[in-house]
């Protein structure tokens, strides 16, 4: 716990991207935290259950198969593949994105996934 209050701490100072990765598969978001760590490499900060700190984002991964399991995130980016709900989940968590629109959703297969 103490652990995790200290992220918490970092991240409040310093004002990271967050992104949040959706899917109803566990398999896929253990693949897609696989991929981001090996794309992010030298950057990582620390590594929690369902997340994975990097010098410049905090990656968010949420299982949908139950949609209540994102209700009130926030994020700048989402990770998806193209089923529904994630489309629509990813719309409600975007709302308050300083992203440009057409580089807030990203098609999980354009990363490999």
């Amino acid at each position: 716990m103490q652990r995790e209050k200290l992220v918490e701490k970092m991240l409040e100072e310093e004002k990271k991207l967050t992104i949040c990765c959706l899917s109803d598969s566990a398999r896929r978001l253990d693949t897609m935290k696989r991929v981001l760590l090996e794309l992010e490499g030298g950057k990582v900060i620390c590594i929690l259950p369902n997340q994975l700190l990097v010098t410049d984002a905090k990656y968010i991964f949420i299982n949908c198969i139950r949609p209540e399991n994102a209700k009130g995130m926030d994020a700048d980016q989402v990770i998806i593949d193209f089923r529904e709900p994630m489309r629509s989940i990813a719309n409600e968590i975007l709302r308050m994105s300083c992203v440009p629109e057409q580089y807030q959703i990203i098609d999980d297969r354009e990363l490999g996934f």
